[in-house]
């Protein structure tokens, strides 16, 4: 989808302007297709649009189907930002402290362990910015807000450079939730305000 501003209306419309269809691996079989899952293709269109559009700014927003750091690491290689929710429980970690000159073995890909994201919900002590944030249909939400960034490592793949937000609902109606930005260098709100688009179809 392509998000263009219409006039006739106040928000952002998400128009359909390149698709693939998403078949199960028996379908694919049957048909004589090499199975991709939705990352995979999601990977192969970008590599497209990109091709199409060597020097436009692009944006990539998916929801938590979306969420991989292979999928990250395809855009940052292409000068992509990707914006996707991060699960709570995902490992984060530090940048790789400096290392002494002619220390010897492998060099670390990673610093230290940050503390996972449940934990500071659950940590009285976590310093939250309330915050008021834009919401859908236009509206806009009071929230607990916090923000940091680190490197999201998962098994087998390298660790992937992100800005992350963390937000709580100081009322208690809606659940916490995370978000990932594959730019650290992105504010604040204006990856809630990406994520929150990816709904105007």
């Amino acid at each position: 989808m392509l998000l263009v501003p219409v006039p006739w209306c106040q928000r952002s419309w998400a128009l359909p302007v390149l698709s693939v269809p998403s078949l199960t691996p028996a379908t694919g079989a049957k048909l004589g297709k090499r199975h991709r899952t939705t990352t995979q293709a999601a990977q192969l269109l970008i590599w497209l649009m990109r091709r199409w559009v060597p020097e436009r700014e692009i944006v990539l927003v998916g929801d938590g189907g979306f969420a991989s750091a292979s999928l990250g690491h395809t855009c940052r290689h292409l000068r992509v930002c990707f914006v996707s929710r991060l699960l709570l429980t995902a490992q984060l970690y530090d940048p790789v402290p400096p290392q002494p000159k002619g220390k010897p073995g492998v060099k670390p890909n990673k610093g230290p362990r940050q503390r996972k994201l449940t934990h500071r919900l659950k940590d009285a002590a976590t310093d939250w910015l309330n915050q008021e944030i834009p919401w859908y249909a236009g509206q806009q939400l009071t929230m607990d807000v916090l923000t940091g960034k680190a490197l999201w490592h998962r098994d087998g793949e390298a660790p992937l450079p992100v800005g992350w937000v963390l937000l709580r609902d100081p009322s208690g109606k809606r659940s916490p939730f995370a978000l990932f930005c594959t730019d650290p260098t992105v504010a604040t709100l204006q990856i809630i305000t990406w994520y929150v688009f990816r709904w105007n179809i």
